[in-house]
C-alpha cells in the first residue's frame, strides 16, 4: 500500500492537481472480508465481504502503483493481440487457492465434473490447511457439499500471461472468507469473455460494472447454459469483449487509480480539522522525514500521509439565472443549487473540472444532487458527469410548476406524514408502472401521501443489486428518489419490534418490512401509532382508501385536497375525462418512475455510451428527433393462452411491417433513406432481422434487446396455436427454449430498460402496440422526458391508441382501422392488425408470424361469416 498512496500522490503531483496541504489520517482495514463496525475515525476497506459494511473503499494494494499498472497492462493488452480469438482455448478457465471461505469454488468443482470438458478449473494451492486435502474436507463439513468423487480437484498452474489464451476467465469469490478476489482486476485485458460468479462482495469499482455488457454472472445454475448461449452467439462474445476492455478503460485504468485516491483524499480533506492528527508518539514510520518523531517500524504499518500544496478539496463553481456565480464544496453543493432554483434559473449548471463520474459518486457530489432533485419536478437532469465532463447541468421546465409545487406540498409539507398508503407490490415491470399510476392517484385524491416500496428485496428488477447498492442495500431509494421523507420504514421497525416484544404471532409489521412478493396488496401508516395491511383482515381496514377519504368524496376544497386536484388537473379538463385520464398518468409517472437516483443513472449512461459505439449513426438523427421508435412485443402475447384469454391477435406482426408504419411518420420529420430507426423487443428474431430491412433504414437494437431469445423456442407449455414457418439456421436447444418469454432480470437489465427509455424519447414518432401495459410505460415517460416538445407521432397495430394517434392520422390524410372481424372470431382472439387508407409503403423481409396469422385466421373467419350468414 506504501507503494500505491506514493505513486498516486506522486502521479496528482505531476499532473498539477492541488492536495491538502495538511496532515489527513485514516485507519486502513487490510482484511478482505472489510470492516466490521463503524469507528469515530474514517476507515478506508480495501474490499468488503458484504456491501453494507462500514468504510470508503479504495484500490487494493495489488495494483502495486500507478505506473506499475499501467506498464503490467499494456504487456497483458499486447499479449492478448496476439491471440486470435477464433484460434483459443473454448474452455472457461479458472485457478485459484483453496481456503476457509472457498465454499463457491467447490461448488465450481462440483459443475465441471457434470460439464466434463467445458471447464478448465481446479485448485493451485492452499491457504490456513496443511493441505489440499484437509481444505476440501473442511468444506464439504462446512457447505454439505460433496468434492467431485475420482476427479482431481487440483490443477496444474496457469500464468497470467496465458490467460489470453483462454475465450472464458471465470472469476470467483475469495478463498480466505469468500470476499473480493484480486484476481477479477487482472482479467479485464485478455481480450476474453469475463464470467463472474454471483457474489455480495464489493470493491471501489464494482458499483459502474453492467451484467451482459462488461461481464456475464453466472452460478452453479446457470453457467453450463450461458456458456453454451456464449458458444452460438458470436456476435455476444465480441460485444462483452469489447464491453471487457471499454469497463477497463473506464474504471481500471491507471488514470482512474489515481482519481480514486483523489476523490478519497479531497474528501478526507473536507472533513477533517487543520490541526495535527492525535497520533501516539508509541507509533512507528517507515518515512524517514517523520524518523525524528516516530520511532522506525520493523514492517510497513501505514499511520498517516502529509500531502504537499494549496487547500482545494473538490470545488464546485454554480451558477445559474441572473445570480452570483458561487464556489463551493460538495457539502454545499446542494445549498447553492437550491439557492439557484430560488432565483427561478432557467438553467442551472455546476462545474467542478476535477470530477470524473466515479469522482462525482464518490465525494457525495451525486447524492447532494438526488437530494436537490427529490423535491423539485420541475428540474430536469440534462447532463452529469455520468455522462462525460465535470458538469451537472439542470433545465428548468416551466410547464411542470404547478406539479412540482403541489407535489412539495403535498409529499412533503405539514402533515405530509400523517397518513402514508403505499401502492401495491413489485412485479412486472410494466405491471407496476401501470398499476401505482391508478392506485397513486386514487390515493392522492383521496388526500393519502403515498409511500414508495419499503424494500427491493426479492424483485426481480432488483436481482443480485447488493453490491451494487451499496448502504443502501435493498431499499428502493438505492434505484429511484424517495417519494416523501417521512420515517416511514423507521415506524413499521419501531412497531415490529414492540409487537416481537409483546409476543404477537402474526404481526403484519413483519410482512411490511418482508420481502417485495411477500404480500400483493396496500398497507398504511398513521402517524407514528399505527400501521396496518389494507386486508379485510385488519381492524384498520376501513382507514385505507379506497374505502376511506380524508377529503371526501369528491375532494373537498381544503388546502391539502386543494393541492392534488390542481396537481393532476393542470388545465381544464376535456369532455368526459377521467380521473385517471392518461394525461394525469403521465403527470404522476414523472413523479414516481422518471426519477432514478445516482447509482442506476450511472449504469444507465454506461449503456448508453456502450448503445452510441454501437450506433454511432444514430447520435445526430436523434439529436434532431429525425428518428423512429419501434417497440415489438412477441413472447407471451403469441402463446395459446394468451391468444385465447387477452385476445392478442394483433402481436402477430413482423419487423418490416413495423417499419412499414414508421415510414410516413418519418416522412413528416423530413428524414431520407435510410432512416434511422431504434428497435425495443423481447424477440431476438426481430433483431436479427434488421438486416433484411437495411436498405430502407439503419435498424438499431435498443440496450435492452440485448440478449432477447427466438420467439420460435419455447417451453412445452407456450406453444402457440400460430405455427410459422421454420426460421433457417435456427436450431432451438432445450436451453434456450427454456428461456423464452421469461422476463430478463437484474438492476443491469433495469438500466438497460432505462437507457431505453432515454433514447427512444429522443425520437420524434413511434410504433407499438398500445395494447401491452409496458408501451403504456413507455408512452408516459417518453412524454414525461420529451416536455415541451410533447408526445411523439404515433401508429398502433392494437386496438387501443396513444393519445396522438388521430393527430397523427390528420396530418398524413389518412384513416387507419383494424379490419372488420367476426364476432366469434374477435371474441376469442380480438382483431387482427390496424391497417391505413392510403396504406403505408410495403418494406421486404421476413413476415412468419403475419403469414402464420394469416394462414390461422383467414379459414377460421371464412367459416364464421358462413355460419353468420347462414344463422
Amino acid at each position: 500500500m506504501d507503494m500505491m498512496l506514493r505513486g498516486a500522490v506522486e502521479a496528482l503531483a505531476a499532473g498539477g492537481a492541488a492536495l491538502p496541504g495538511r496532515w489527513t489520517s485514516f485507519n486502513m482495514v487490510y482484511t478482505a472480508a472489510g470492516p466490521t463496525k463503524r469507528r469515530p475515525f474514517p476507515t478506508l476497506a480495501i474490499g468488503k465481504r458484504e456491501p453494507h459494511r462500514p468504510g470508503l473503499l479504495i484500490p487494493n494494494p495489488f495494483f502495486v502503483s500507478p505506473a506499475w499498472w499501467a506498464d503490467h497492462a499494456a504487456r497483458t493488452l499486447r499479449r492478448a493481440a496476439s491471440r486470435p480469438f477464433r484460434e483459443r482455448d473454448s474452455r472457461a478457465l479458472f485457478r485459484g487457492s483453496c481456503g476457509p471461505g472457498a465454499a463457491a469454488r467447490l461448488e465450481l468443482l462440483r459443475v465441471a465434473a457434470a460439464l466434463g470438458d467445458r471447464l478448465d478449473v481446479g485448485f493451485t494451492g492452499v491457504d490456513g490447511f496443511p493441505s489440499l486435502g484437509a481444505c476440501v474436507a473442511a468444506l464439504e463439513a462446512k457447505t454439505g457439499l460433496a468434492a467431485p468423487r475420482g476427479a482431481n480437484v487440483s490443477a496444474a498452474h496457469v500464468a497470467q500471461a496465458n490467460y489470453s489464451a483462454y475465450k472464458y476467465l471465470i472469476h470467483m469469490p475469495g478463498s480466505a472468507t469468500g470476499s473480493y478476489s484480486r484476481n477479477l482486476q487482472y482479467l479485464w485485458t485478455h481480450g476474453s469473455v469475463v464470467l463472474v460468479w454471483n457474489h455480495t462482495a464489493t470493491e471501489w469499482y464494482y458499483g459502474a460494472l453492467v451484467d451482459g455488457v462488461h461481464y456475464v454472472s453466472v452460478d452453479a445454475a446457470t453457467l453450463g447454459d450461458k456458456l453454451a448461449d456464449l458458444e452460438r452467439d458470436p456476435a455476444l462474445r465480441a460485444r462483452l469483449v469489447r464491453g471487457a476492455r471499454r469497463f477497463f478503460d473506464d474504471h481500471l485504468a491507471a488514470p482512474v487509480l489515481v482519481d480514486r485516491w483523489r476523490a478519497v483524499l479531497d474528501a478526507l480533506g473536507a472533513a477533517q480539522d487543520r490541526g495535527d492528527p492525535a497520533i501516539p508518539e508509541s507509533a512507528c514510520t517507515c518515512d524517514a522525514r517523520l524518523a525524528a518523531t516516530y520511532a522506525a517500524c520493523d514492517h510497513l504499518i501505514v499511520l498517516l500521509l502529509a500531502l504537499a500544496g494549496a487547500d482545494a478539496s473538490q470545488q464546485w463553481r454554480v451558477s445559474g439565472g441572473d445570480g452570483p456565480q458561487e464556489t463551493v464544496r460538495v457539502d454545499g453543493l446542494e445549498a447553492a443549487l437550491a439557492a439557484a432554483a430560488a432565483a427561478r434559473a432557467e438553467t442551472i449548471v455546476a462545474v467542478a473540472p476535477s470530477a470524473s463520474g466515479d469522482a462525482y459518486a464518490a465525494s457525495g457530489a451525486a447524492a447532494a444532487v438526488d437530494r436537490f432533485l427529490t423535491t423539485r419536478l420541475e428540474y430536469a437532469l440534462a447532463r452529469e458527469p455520468f455522462d462525460g465532463g465535470g458538469a451537472v447541468e439542470l433545465r428548468y421546465e416551466a410547464s411542470a410548476a404547478e406539479l412540482a409545487a403541489a407535489w412539495r406540498r403535498h409529499q412533503f409539507g405539514p402533515g405530509s406524514c400523517d397518513a402514508v398508503v403505499t401502492t401495491g407490490q413489485l412485479a412486472s415491470l410494466g405491471a407496476t408502472v401501470g398499476k401505482y399510476g391508478h392506485v397513486g392517484l386514487d390515493a392522492l385524491r383521496r388526500g393519502y401521501t403515498i409511500q414508495h416500496p419499503l424494500t427491493i428485496d426479492k424483485w426481480y428488477m432488483a436481482q443480485g443489486s447488493d453490491g451494487f447498492c451499496g448502504d443502501e442495500r435493498g431499499r428502493f431509494e438505492c434505484l429511484f428518489l424517495p417519494w416523501n421523507r417521512c420515517p416511514t420504514r423507521a415506524t413499521v421497525e419501531r412497531l415490529d419490534g414492540e409487537a416481537a416484544r409483546r409476543g404477537d404471532a402474526k404481526r403484519p409489521t413483519a410482512t411490511m418490512l418482508g420481502p417485495s412478493n411477500a404480500y400483493s396488496g396496500r398497507f398504511a401508516v398513521f402517524g407514528s401509532a399505527a400501521a396496518s395491511l389494507c386486508d379485510k383482515s385488519t381492524p384498520l381496514f376501513a382507514r385505507c382508501p379506497p374505502h376511506s377519504s380524508l377529503c371526501g368524496d369528491p375532494p373537498a376544497p381544503a388546502p391539502r385536497c386543494a393541492n392534488v386536484t390542481r396537481a393532476f388537473d393542470l388545465r381544464e379538463a376535456e369532455p368526459d375525462e377521467r380521473w385517471d385520464s392518461e394525461r394525469r398518468l403521465t403527470l404522476l409517472h414523472r413523479a414516481l418512475w422518471d426519477r432514478p437516483a445516482w447509482r442506476l443513472r450511472n449504469a444507465t449512461a454506461a449503456e448508453e455510451r456502450a448503445f452510441y459505439d454501437r450506433a454511432p449513426s444514430f447520435r445526430a438523427a436523434a439529436a434532431a428527433g429525425r428518428c423512429a421508435f419501434v417497440h415489438i412485443r412477441h413472447g407471451d402475447k403469441l402463446y395459446d393462452r394468451w391468444l385465447r384469454i387477452h385476445k392478442t391477435r394483433s402481436f402477430a406482426v413482423d419487423l418490416p411491417q413495423y417499419v412499414s408504419e414508421a415510414l410516413p411518420l418519418l416522412g413528416l420529420l423530413g428524414s431520407e433513406r435510410p432512416h434511422e430507426v431504434l428497435l425495443m423487443s423481447d424477440d431476438g428474431d426481430m433483431v436479427a432481422d434488421a438486416a433484411a430491412v437495411a436498405g430502407v433504414a439503419r435498424i438499431h437494437a435498443a440496450p435492452a434487446s440485448l440478449g432477447a431469445v427466438s420467439s420460435h423456442c419455447r417451453k412445452s407449455d407456450q406453444r402457440s396455436l400460430l405455427r410459422p414457418a421454420p426460421r433457417p439456421g435456427l436450431r432451438c436447444s432445450e436451453k434456450l427454449g427454456a428461456n423464452s418469454g421469461d422476463w430478463k432480470r437484474g438492476v443491469g437489465e433495469l438500466a438497460r430498460i432505462l437507457a431505453s427509455l432515454r433514447l427512444a424519447a429522443k425520437c420524434d414518432a413511434v410504433v407499438h402496440n398500445y395494447e401491452s401495459s409496458f408501451v403504456h410505460v413507455l408512452w408516459r415517460d417518453a412524454c414525461s422526458r420529451r416536455g415541451p416538445r410533447g408526445c411523439q407521432l404515433s401508429f398502433s397495430f392494437g386496438s387501443q391508441e396513444a393519445s396522438t394517434a388521430a393527430a397523427t392520422n390528420a396530418k398524413l390524410g389518412r384513416t387507419c382501422a383494424q379490419p372488420a372481424t367476426p364476432e366469434a372470431v374477435r371474441k376469442e382472439y380480438g382483431t387482427g392488425r390496424r391497417t391505413c387508407d392510403p396504406p403505408s409503403p410495403p418494406v421486404p423481409g421476413p413476415t412468419f408470424w403475419s403469414d402464420a396469422a394469416e394462414a390461422f385466421f383467414r379459414p377460421l373467419e371464412a367459416r364464421a361469416r358462413e355460419q353468420e350468414a347462414g344463422g
